[in-house]
Formats: structure tokens, sequence, C-alpha cells
């Protein structure tokens, strides 16, 4: 896989991806990395990117295109709500993410293509980027294995620089996409868990607390997930990405050998002879009769 970097504003991360399957979740960041900066232009993908950039062996093309059309179904209701408020004015928002998603194939599978493009009142998310915006690399976020993995993965991503990320409960239910019928107990180990479990080699020193209320049978209020910050530098996309949190290599002192003629090592000198040397060698070398 090249080393494709997905990169998109934050308000992305706010939308829910329930019941995707994680090879829909594939897809469609890979879709996202591909339309990026693309403006409104209507972006064309084969068989060999969709494969390439979604780790996809294309040994099943018939289980791909099931992916394809599920994805399409999901993505036709998927709607972006924005709130906004400006004094005692308020805007509430829904538009529709793109204006085309379209894919064909051959029966045979041999030949599959795609058209994206995305609405012109979803373009802010994919071609302006301010300070807030979400980037990871690609290939890393397909080799996850659970949804809840990759969903998680993402949040955290959004704050890698500040190494803490708070969910209210109900947030984080939406987000993640948890069943109604989830305990807390099913949260902790369907979820929380396997998501761990997942992103501990990713985030360094990764850690979950579950901040509680102060009530009878003490509820889980929020989960705060914290690690270690990442040092990141600007991305250039395309070529090996620099690792700052590498630890940097010593520099070595090379060892200078001193000329005895002007060092001698026959025994230890007192300071004042040392200096009076010194005196001699500065008036030799002005006389040059060295």
């Amino acid at each position: 896989m090249s080393n494709e970097i997905v990169k998109y504003n934050n308000d992305l991360n706010k939308i829910s991806t329930r019941q995707w399957s994680a090879v829909e979740m594939d897809i469609f960041f890979s879709i996202v990395a591909k339309v990026k900066n693309k403006d409104l232009d209507v972006v064309n993908l084969d068989k060999n990117d969709l494969m390439k950039l979604t780790n996809y062996t294309g040994e099943h093309g018939d289980r791909f295109v099931k992916s394809l059309m599920s994805l399409v179904d999901h993505v036709s209701e998927l709607k972006y709500r924005k709130y906004e408020r400006n004094g005692n004015s308020n805007k509430l928002l829904i538009m529709n993410l793109f204006d085309q998603f379209e894919f064909n194939w051959t029966d045979d599978f041999s030949e599959i293509t795609g058209k994206i493009k995305i609405s012109k009142a979803f373009k802010y998310i994919l071609n302006n980027f301010d300070l807030s915006f979400t980037t990871f690399e690609l290939d890393e976020f397909t080799k996850l294995r659970s949804t809840y993995s990759k969903t998680l993965y993402r949040q955290l991503k959004q704050y890698r620089k500040v190494g803490y990320r708070e969910f209210k409960i109900d947030e984080f239910r939406y987000i993640m996409s948890i069943p109604e019928s989830y305990k807390q107990m099913d949260i902790d180990r369907r979820v929380i868990n396997v998501a761990l479990k997942e992103l501990a080699p990713i985030f360094k020193n990764l850690k979950v607390q579950k901040i509680k209320l102060k009530k009878k049978g003490s509820p889980v209020a929020s989960f705060a997930f914290k690690w270690t910050p990442e040092k990141t530098n600007t991305w250039i996309e395309g070529q090996p990405q620099p690792t700052p949190n590498k630890p940097k290599k010593r520099k070595e002192i090379k060892s200078v050998e001193l000329d005895e003629k002007f060092y001698p090592q026959d025994g230890e000198k007192s300071d004042e002879e040392i200096h009076q040397e010194m005196l001699e060698l500065q008036r030799k070398l002005k006389e040059g009769s060295l």
C-alpha cells in the first residue's frame, strides 16, 4: 500500500457509522483519502485503487462488491447535522455528504469502478483545513480489525497531540454505535477491552478511566482516555513520515590527539607552569620561530 494519508475536518468525527462493517469503513476512508483537496471534481476510482487502498486481496470480488453495495446504502442514509449559534440566533443545517457516490462492476468482478463527487455544503470537510482537522495513515487504520477499534482510533487521533479525550456516556454510545441493550459490563468487555488491545501499540501508555457519579450505584458518567501525546511533524504526503517520538542518537565525540611538542606527557604540572608554557608558546608563534 502507498503511504496514503487520510485528512479531514474534525466535524466528520461527529457522524455515527452505526452498523457499518470493518470493510465498509476501510472503503469509505480510502475514498476520503482520495477525494481530499479535489474541490467539487468527480474523482474516478478503479479496482486497483480500491483493492490497494483497503488492503483487500481481491480473491473474493463478490464479497467486496457486497460491501460496496452495503456502503452505498449506508452513505445514502448518512446525513450531517450542523448546529450554529450566533448571539440569540440559531441555525440547524442537515446536508448530504455526496452529490455522486456511484460504483459499477462486471458480472465476473474483473472490473470495478467508482465515481465520487462531494456535495457543495460538505466541501469544507475535505478541502479547507485549518487547525481543526484529523489526520492518520490509512494503512494503520485498515489493519485494525474491530469496528470499535477503528472508530475510537479516529476519535483519539483528533486529540493526538493532547493525549486526552473524555466522552460523556451518551456521546460514547452514539459515536461508537453501541447497542442500547449493552450494559456497562458489556461495554467494558465487548467495546473498551477489545479497542484497548488493538490500540495499545499505536497510542503509547493508553489507559481509560471511568468517571462515576456520586449517587446510588455509582453509575458511569464518562470515559476518559489518556495516552502519551504525539510529537508530530508536518505531513509530507507520498513519503515516509518522520518519527519525532523516536529517541535521537547521541552525537559521537571524536577524540583529538594532542601534539606532544606542545603538550608533553612526562608528568603532571602545576597551573603556574602550564600558564608560563602557554605564554612562551604565544611568543614563539608571534616571532615565527615554530
